[in-house]
């Protein structure tokens, strides 16, 4: 029987230019308000039918309190798992990056270094029946597991989720292979 566990640690390199902006994750859309354009609000988002505002929410947190788009969206309307989720699952950036106006995302280049890691897992058994002096039998079951998180989740290039290094996120392979052979 043979057993081994091999670890292996590298720094995961991560650059975008499609997040977006921080602000929005917590629900203060006004960074997105751009009082030189024709359309100041087009960035932000519409009030949902099905929602009922108090007057003093419509004051405070709609654009020119007219209760129609929202700057500001009220604690009472985020849901507390999304927001959990958003602070595991997206970078850590600072609100005071700058906006761009025309999309929502942040104007630079958001790039980090993340820790990598990953454990693989290989092991054999083999176990030998002699019938006779000249019968012979042997099996060896070859087994290894990988969890690795050495990669983003997805291509920056493309829209989609960030990197992290919890178990929730990373899939669990475990290909096995048995063989058996007679001498």
């Amino acid at each position: 029987m043979a057993y081994e566990r091999n670890y292996a640690r590298a720094a995961v390199p991560i650059s975008d230019q499609k997040l977006p902006h921080p602000a929005f994750w917590g629900g203060d859309f006004s960074p997105a308000i751009n009082p030189s354009a024709a359309n100041p609000a087009k960035l932000l988002p519409d009030v949902p039918a099905g929602v009922t505002l108090t007057p003093a929410e419509v004051l405070a947190d709609t654009y020119l309190g007219l209760g129609q788009k929202f700057v500001t969206i009220p604690s009472r309307l985020l849901d507390p798992h999304v927001q959990q989720l958003i602070s595991v699952y997206f970078p850590k950036i600072s609100p005071l990056v700058p906006i761009n106006l025309a999309n929502g995302r942040i104007a630079n280049l958001f790039q980090t270094l993340l820790p990598g890691r990953s454990t693989r897992d290989l092991g054999t058994l083999r176990v030998d029946h002699d019938f006779t002096e000249k019968d012979h039998v042997y099996v060896v079951y070859n087994a290894s597991a990988f969890l690795g998180a050495t990669s983003p989740v997805r291509n920056p290039s493309q829209d989609s989720a960030w990197f992290r290094t919890t178990a929730e996120i990373i899939p669990f392979r475990a290909p096995m292979s048995a063989r058996f052979r007679a001498i």
